[in-house]
């Protein structure tokens, strides 16, 4: 994306633009183009990246690779979107603690999951 498809102040992205293999083009159908809103945290990392990025011109990249081109999908997969994905698992596993702990306040918490071969002797000893 580059900086004119962002208006940071009413927080929008207006997609008008892709890439594949390197090469800026439209996109492919109509629907493609479209306005998303952006969340208040997305704003102010634009804007902070904004301030510190070397290259703030409307026809500038907003995520560029070093020569001002756009970044490569396998480079972008690799270093960027890759790790970010290891951030999602670790936070959807809190989510999910956080929500079972507000709908279950009762329920006590087991000190250790059961591996199949404990659950088994406990039941032969139980039984």
């Amino acid at each position: 994306m580059r900086w004119r498809a962002l208006d940071l102040e009413i927080g929008t992205l207006a997609v008008r633009e892709s890439v594949y293999e390197g090469k800026v083009q439209r996109p492919k159908t109509q629907k493609s183009k479209r306005t998303i809103p952006l969340g208040p945290h997305a704003i102010a990392s634009l804007k902070a990246h904004r301030d510190r990025s070397t290259r703030k011109s409307a026809d500038d990249l907003v995520f560029p690779n070093k020569s001002g081109e756009p970044l490569r999908e396998s480079k972008l997969l690799e270093r960027v979107l890759q790790p970010a994905a290891d951030v999602v698992d670790a936070s959807q596993r809190a989510a999910i603690e956080s929500l079972e702990q507000r709908l279950f306040p009762t329920v006590p918490k087991s000190q250790k999951a059961d591996t199949p071969s404990e659950s088994l002797s406990t039941r032969k000893r139980a039984g």
